[in-house]
């Protein structure tokens, strides 16, 4: 059931749908939480700038799950981790 103000369709379309976030979603997540002081900015500048609705509580865990993943690719010695890798990086 839709909630007032919300569109499952693009939600769908953005990846934000079952606990499943999209790599755009997660990059976009990642970098406001960067660029911000706190998670509950970043989240807010989700909201306003992306039309991404997300907690504060689910920004962090998306930000700190993606940054242990890059400490394990670092820790592998592989994978470009510099943030110039496009959808079609391997």
């Amino acid at each position: 059931m839709a909630h007032q103000g919300s569109d499952q369709t693009i939600d769908r379309l953005m990846g934000i749908v079952a606990d499943r976030v999209t790599v755009g979603v997660r990059q976009m997540c990642c970098r406001a939480a960067i660029a911000q002081q706190g998670f509950a900015s970043a989240s807010e500048h989700l909201e306003h700038l992306a039309q991404i609705k997300i907690s504060p509580e689910r920004l962090r865990m998306i930000t700190e799950t993606e940054g242990q993943y890059v400490l394990q690719v670092q820790a592998a010695g592989g994978g470009n981790t510099s943030g110039t890798w496009s959808a079609g990086s391997s």
